[in-house]
């Protein structure tokens, strides 16, 4: 099960930025060797040529002998030992110099763009076979928990991302198994990428309500059918989200505030209900699911069907078809109708088993 924890997660970023600057600080030491090296070789060509020779052809003569261009000498060095002494030595000492400079700056630069490019490939390869996924924008802190429940639910989820030390860390964390999708999330190409047409939902938290309302109304544009969820960092901007096209806002300040009071007015409540959908090992959750008109249950009666000793399954309540009215607690003699939507309290399996059971009505 993916746990993310954000005091892990703060030292892993803080890890990488040190590695990348390690990396950088490797790239500006060797460049200042070069440098030396190639200012040194120049005026000690300069020195050695005692005025015959310009600095510009000194530094041309260091140039091509460090970089190994083979153009030929310069200068005439036929009866001067003592030059060609001297490139030997430039050759030994900033040879291996240049070298490393310019690997360490292809593997800092081009190695990391073309590892970054064919990641991405591989991920909108993944992302364009799945269909009814989640796709969440933004792993920052609030983001990265909406992607740990979804995951522990069995949920398909796709992430965008645009920063390159959060990426990282996701990736560290679960590697390929979740596809991420590098870009920025108002992009509608970056989203399209991640499989928006084909998506089930999208959950948007990014940091700035600006950016959230523009992904929520382009993903609305391109997939009108989309359930759309997004966080609100200023409540006053709850109605905008929801004239875009929202179905969900969730604001983190009024929901802190309303949780705070509901541990001060009913504690044990909201103990059970956190520790009912946050057990790792058996996690339940209330959700609904409808008998189909081709059930076999139809017409039977609850007491006879033994859902809760083929699925493990409770019923709570019920709805019937045309009624907006919930029956709590349904006794044994419930009568199961076509359309029917029952509340139930399961796990993942449970419901699994239970929508089954439901189709195909083994008792």
């Amino acid at each position: 099960m993916l746990r993310f924890i954000n005091k892990r997660r703060k030292n892993k970023l803080e890890i990488q930025k040190r590695w990348y600057q390690k990396e950088l600080r490797k790239i500006i030491n060797s460049f200042l060797i070069l440098s030396f090296i190639f200012f040194g070789g120049a005026f000690g060509y300069y020195y050695l040529g005692r005025g015959e020779w310009s600095f510009v052809d000194c530094a041309y003569m260091t140039f091509i002998t460090l970089s190994t261009i083979g153009y030929g000498e310069t200068f005439d060095l036929t009866n001067r030992p003592e030059v060609r002494i001297y490139t030997m030595l430039i050759i030994t000492f900033g040879l291996g110099a240049f070298a490393y400079y310019f690997s360490r700056l292809v593997s800092y630069i081009i190695e990391g763009e073309l590892r970054n490019f064919f990641w991405n490939k591989k991920m909108i390869k993944k992302s364009a076979k799945l269909s009814n996924h989640i796709i969440v924008c933004g792993a920052g802190k609030t983001g990265v928990n909406a992607i740990e429940e979804l995951v522990a639910s069995k949920k398909e989820v796709v992430i965008v991302e645009n920063r390159d030390e959060i990426i990282e860390f996701l990736k560290s964390e679960i590697g390929d198994k979740v596809p991420i999708i590098q870009g920025d999330a108002t992009d509608d190409d970056i989203l399209i990428s991640a499989g928006i047409k084909n998506a089930y939902g999208l959950i948007s938290t990014l940091p700035h309500d600006k950016d959230n309302i523009y992904v929520v109304i382009s993903a609305k544009h391109i997939n009108p059918n989309l359930k759309l969820i997004t966080k609100s960092i200023d409540p006053k901007t709850v109605k905008k989200f929801y004239s875009v096209g929202a179905d969900y806002v969730v604001s983190s300040k009024r929901i802190g505030g309303i949780r705070m009071a509901a541990q001060m007015i009913s504690p044990v409540t909201v103990n059970f209900v956190e520790a009912l959908i946050s057990h790792k090992e058996n996690r339940h959750f209330i959700d609904a699911v409808s008998v189909p008109e081709s059930s076999p249950l139809i017409g039977r009666r609850l007491g006879k069907v033994n859902i809760r000793q083929h699925t493990k399954a409770l019923i709570l309540a019920y709805k019937l078809e045309a009624s907006n009215d919930y029956h709590l607690l349904p006794s044994s003699e419930t009568i199961f109708r076509k359309n029917m939507e029952l509340i139930v309290l399961a796990s993942i399996d449970e419901f699994e088993s239970l929508k089954k059971y439901i189709e195909g009505g083994n008792f």
